[in-house]
């Protein structure tokens, strides 16, 4: 039927099925948190470091005490048990203290949207998480913090006292720099493919071994790169007046510690890809943002209450703002718009959004489906994680009771978290109780002077200090700030 009716509109017309519009939303939801489980991936990749980085420091400074224990009988596995025990308590205290201060912080007001992404009353139910997530947080710091104290812990339960001893003499580390370049060019070659394998599963193991994998790979790769570079800058310290003698220390220290300073530039580097991988998610956010913004609301101004929406509060704008606005003759047409966050039906709560249909009269919208005061649309997520399809119905508690409405059609809906209820404004006042809009948006006739029209907007809303006129750059910036805040 989809080829059929794609024959016969020609090609200037798309067909979209439930199914494909389902599967854009799930690919959208899944990108997301995929993103999300990449930043966190790294983040623990940057903990084990710095962990690996603490045990590395204390076998060095505590090398000599370490050769006496094993002069006088500290065994391999005594050794290892020394090292891991102390690892895992700082693990331990650590993870603790992590959920405790996770928990602190998703509860503070700094790291919460703002109400122009997200309806905030929605974050108390993000607040609780089943213990499950608690044990699974607990149990990765310490499996982590055993995963990433167990090299220098072997390291220091299989050598020698006498070698111990010779290091903790010579202040220096052997290391075979070379051989840890290959491995680590190796390495990166091999994971880079297993991170593009093209196998489809819900949690990307290929993908996040590939990033590790590669991680570990340039990490190796760090003490011939310090070699090289330190040779080049004492070759550049003896051409030049030796006025800079204590930066010649410096590079003593780097390269008779190169394995301790790799694991410190490799905490750096991880720190560093976290700062431009969460700047990328942010633009990229930004931008999906802004493209909505000019899809869903291509109108020229916007008036929204100001303090209600800092406050968190709904609505603000009053209703009989429209019949004045009107008087207007360049004003094409007025679109009133509220926001209900906590409409009940009998799939649980949802947010209702609703506005004046007949103002998006273009071909290709799907309010000009709408044709009964008792028809709705939905988010296209709403379609996918409530598995609804068009022309089925949903009980939704009114000011009448419980009524019957049904499913016209699925609208792509930017990142509504439990889903949205698309309604006509005049079939919400019809079934609900409104008092104010949360915004009226104001479309110009073709030819009209915007700056004329702004300044008889503006003499209208100066009865009213709290209500401000937006145009679309302007809303813009308002909604993209509450991402800035978040990310």
């Amino acid at each position: 039927q989809k080829k059929i009716l794609e024959q016969k509109l020609g090609p200037d017309y798309r067909v979209e099925t439930v199914e494909d519009i389902q599967e854009k939303s799930s690919n959208a939801l899944r990108s997301f948190q995929l993103n999300l489980l990449v930043i966190s991936f790294i983040s623990l990749v940057i903990a084990l470091f710095m962990v690996s980085n603490t045990m590395s420091g204390l076998y060095f400074s505590r090398e000599k005490e370490l050769g006496i224990l094993k002069t006088m009988g500290l065994n391999a596995k005594q050794t290892f048990s020394l090292f891991i025990s102390q690892a895992l308590l700082l693990g331990s205290v650590g993870s603790l203290l992590g959920l405790g201060l996770g928990l602190l912080f998703s509860r503070l007001e700094f790291f919460s949207p703002e109400t122009t992404s997200a309806d905030l009353s929605y974050l108390n139910t993000y607040q609780s998480l089943p213990f499950s997530a608690w044990f699974l947080g607990l149990g990765i710091g310490i499996i982590g913090s055993f995963l990433s104290a167990a090299l220098p812990s072997f390291r220091a339960g299989k050598i020698s006292p006498v070698s111990i001893l010779k290091e903790a003499t010579s202040q220096t580390s052997p290391v075979n720099e070379f051989r840890l370049l290959s491995i680590g060019i190796f390495s990166i070659f091999i994971f880079v493919i297993v991170a593009f394998l093209p196998l489809r599963w819900k949690f990307p193991v290929t993908g996040l071994i590939g990033i590790g994998g590669i991680v570990i790979g340039f990490t190796l790769c760090f003490p011939w790169i310090f070699k090289i570079l330190i040779f080049f800058l004492f070759k550049l310290e003896d051409l030049s007046d030796r006025s800079l003698v204590f930066i010649k220390v410096g590079l003593e220290e780097i390269k008779n510690q190169s394995l301790r300073n790799t694991l410190t530039s490799a905490t750096l580097m991880l720190a560093t890809s976290l700062v431009v991988c969460l700047s990328i998610l942010t633009d990229s956010y930004r931008r999906s943002l802004n493209d909505w913004v000019e899809t869903e609301f291509p109108a020229e101004f916007t008036i929204i209450n100001t303090a209600n929406l800092a406050a968190g509060i709904q609505g603000g704008v009053p209703q009989n703002l429209l019949n004045e606005l009107s008087q207007i003759q360049e004003i094409r047409s007025l679109d009133g718009f509220f926001i209900n966050t906590r409409a009940e039906t009998n799939r649980g709560n949802f947010t209702i959004h609703a506005y004046t249909f007949a103002t998006y009269d273009r071909e290709n919208s799907p309010e000009r489906i709408i044709k009964m005061e008792n028809e709705i649309l939905i988010s296209s997520n709403m379609a996918y994680l409530q598995n609804f399809n068009i022309d089925d119905s949903i009980l939704i508690e009114t000011k009448y009771g419980k009524k019957e409405f049904k499913i016209r059609g699925i609208k792509e809906h930017f990142f509504s978290e439990r889903g949205t209820i698309i309604m006509d404004i005049k079939s919400y006042k019809r079934f609900f109780d409104l008092s104010a809009y949360n915004s009226i948006k104001i479309f110009l006739k073709k030819d009209s002077n915007s700056k004329d029209v702004e300044k008889s907007i503006s003499q209208i809303l100066e009865k009213n200090p709290n209500l401000k006129l937006f145009n679309t750059k302007e809303l813009k910036e308002l909604y993209a700030e509450g991402v800035n805040k978040v990310f």
